[in-house]
């Protein structure tokens, strides 16, 4: 162990021990008795030996044997662990640890044990102990087992184990072994196992594989008692931060469905049932990117039979291929989106609904609001104009028109011109100009070309209030700078300084870097502020032209919701007129006055760096 240094202890004074080269004990008193042998220090124990930090409020050593015994708020920190305990019993010969009535925590996981052993840095045995990964959520699962066997970076491994969830028994095992390291590994998951009414019996095995740093798969093989066999598959890969590959895909061979089928008894023949989802993103720089989506089914009844499932991959009533890609400068981006899609909601169980109407493709541009004067005037002291718009071609696969027009091109423009009148303190008053352009040109050749256009003016006099509450601050205070009594703040500066005559000024620089979040030691107080707005404004919209030109048809079409390829479609002057959805939400444009009220309130936090706050 080294050659014994004992040094005198005296009051206040930090170092009170040194047990040769890298064992120190720092206390605010110390005794010594039978001539040295026995070493005890009281009062904000420290003790440093190598990479092992110990902190409690009364220390025992025995100088021949290397025994140090902690008591009272006892905690031990190395290296990414912290340990909290009642009694603390550590041989500095062997490194190796005791703790009793004890709370291990690390960044991935943390136990709760009755009994702890050290037996190396790496390995650890436990009594009597509960063990979760959930750092903000102890309720919702944790593990019990009567012995617990614990080697850090590999696995875990509980005899006796019984799984807890919302404080509810789940599971008896007589063992189980857990990974508990960051490196993902090829193995066997968790069992899911479940019945349906009707249906029997499901059981799904989930085999997961790491073929490597960046690529991953699971393979489900499944069991449906009354239904048959089938495989559930999941495929992932990252080719950079920002560009990825994913694919899910559920397949089984189906002894209950068969299209039109509306029952669960036994069809007599085996149908095989399908549904994929493969995803792509692709960041090629930070201003041009692409995105890639297919859903696909083979029935359109899959999704009846098995919600839980597509639940997480079907957003609207429809299927199919979705895509996009978009480039930005400076001023203004270009985008190109395109899709190819399957109506669900049809009378045929198999099959393609050809009256739906594609999008192939979608060209649209937008420019950023380009100022065209500027200026520190209160009045006419801003100018900006700006330009969006878009090329779309509307395909249905069923090319007769027989009810509407679905085949068309349409190319939709809309500019914008505002004008800050001025802007006096609180009170400001500006104008908007906007000219909404769209022509149709129609595939075939029986219909003429339609064009529509409109113009809206608003004039909008607003007054602003607000004010603003609190200052958003952080602040870290440690055990010694609250009272017990009254928990009142002490002067930072005056209780670092009063620690740093507790301690000595040479231990602050050689305890080791932990982690404070697993250590607890610090209290942070966050200050919120508040900010509260009110905006009056009194905006006048007028509609100042508004015509349609061309096929009279079309025209007469697109005066109700059924018409429309969407909402661009619509007449200005006629919409507060018709039932569509756009009509409940927008105000009529014809010469009216609207008067808005926005009341805001908006909580300002002080900005946190560390990501898992």
């Amino acid at each position: 162990m080294g050659t014994f240094c004992l040094e005198q202890a005296h009051a206040k004074s930090a170092l009170q021990l040194r047990l040769g080269e890298l064992v120190s004990v720092y206390s605010e008193k110390a005794y010594r008795r039978s001539g040295g042998k026995y070493f005890e220090a009281v009062g904000n124990v420290v003790i440093i030996s190598g990479k092992d930090t110990l902190y409690g409020e009364k220390a025992s050593v025995d100088t021949t044997t290397g025994k140090i015994s902690v008591e009272g708020s006892v905690r031990y920190i190395g290296q990414n662990i912290t340990i909290y305990g009642a009694k603390l019993e550590y041989d500095m010969n062997t490194s190796q640890l005791e703790m009793f009535s004890s709370r291990m925590i690390t960044p991935d996981f943390s136990i709760v044990a009755s009994y702890i052993l050290r037996k190396s840095t790496s390995e650890y045995y436990a009594k009597e102990a509960e063990f979760t990964t959930c750092r903000d959520c102890a309720e919702s699962w944790l593990l019990t087992g009567k012995e617990v066997y614990l080697e850090i970076g590999k696995y875990l491994q509980v005899y006796h184990a019984l799984t807890k969830v919302k404080g509810v028994d789940v599971l008896y095992l007589p063992y189980i072994a857990i990974p508990v390291k960051n490196k993902r590994e090829s193995g066997i998951l968790f069992p899911r196992i479940s019945t349906r009414n009707n249906e029997g019996f499901y059981y799904e095995q989930p085999l997961y594989w790491a073929i490597d740093d960046s690529r991953d798969m699971t393979i489900t093989p499944t069991f449906l008692s009354e239904r048959g066999y089938g495989t559930d598959l999941e495929y992932r890969q990252m080719f950079s931060d920002q560009t990825w590959l994913e694919i899910s895909n559920k397949a089984l061979i189906d002894a209950i469905y068969f299209p039109g089928e509306n029952n669960t008894s036994r069809s007599g023949e085996k149908f095989f049932r399908q549904f994929m989802e493969l995803e792509t993103h692709t960041q090629w720089s930070n201003d041009f990117l692409s995105h890639f989506r297919f859903v696909g089914s083979k029935d359109n009844e899959f999704q009846r039979d098995f919600q839980i499932y597509t639940d997480d991959y079907i957003r609207q009533n429809d299927i199919g291929v979705d895509f996009f890609t978009e480039k930005r400068w400076e001023l203004f981006q270009i985008g190109l989106d395109a899709n190819y899609k399957n109506n669900l909601i049809v009378p045929e169980a198999v099959g393609f609904d050809e009256n739906y109407v594609q999008t192939l493709p979608r060209i649209y541009f937008s420019t950023r609001p380009i100022s065209l004067w500027e200026w520190d005037k209160d009045y006419l002291y801003k100018m900006y104009v700006g330009l969006e718009g878009d090329y779309t071609v509307f395909k249905q696969n069923r090319y007769l028109e027989i009810d509407n027009i679905r085949n068309a091109r349409r190319t939709d423009i809309s500019t914008y011109l505002t004008l800050e009148l001025f802007n006096w303190n609180a009170l400001n008053l500006k104008t908007h100009y906007q000219v909404d352009y769209q022509g149709y040109n129609f595939l075939t050749e029986d219909y003429s070309n339609f064009y529509k256009q409109s113009g809206v003016m608003s004039t909008e006099l607003s007054f602003t209030v607000d004010r603003i509450f609190g200052l958003a601050y952080r602040e870290e205070y440690t055990d010694d700078e609250i009272a017990p009594e009254g928990r009142k703040r002490i002067n930072k500066t005056d209780t670092k300084q009063s620690s740093q005559n507790v301690l000595g000024s040479n231990v602050i620089g050689s305890l080791p870097k932990f982690d404070s979040n697993l250590s607890q030691e610090k209290i942070v107080v966050s200050n919120n502020s508040y900010r509260h707005s009110q905006e009056f404004k009194l905006i006048h919209h007028q509609l100042v032209n508004s015509y349609e030109n061309g096929n009279p048809v079309f025209e007469q079409q697109i005066k109700s919701e059924d018409g429309w390829f969407d909402y661009r479609d619509a007449i200005k002057a006629d919409i507060i007129d018709l039932q569509a959805n756009i009509a409940r939400q927008d105000l009529p444009l014809k010469n009216t006055l609207e008067l808005k009220w926005n009341n805001i309130l908006i909580k300002k936090s002080p900005k946190v760096f560390n990501y898992r706050e």
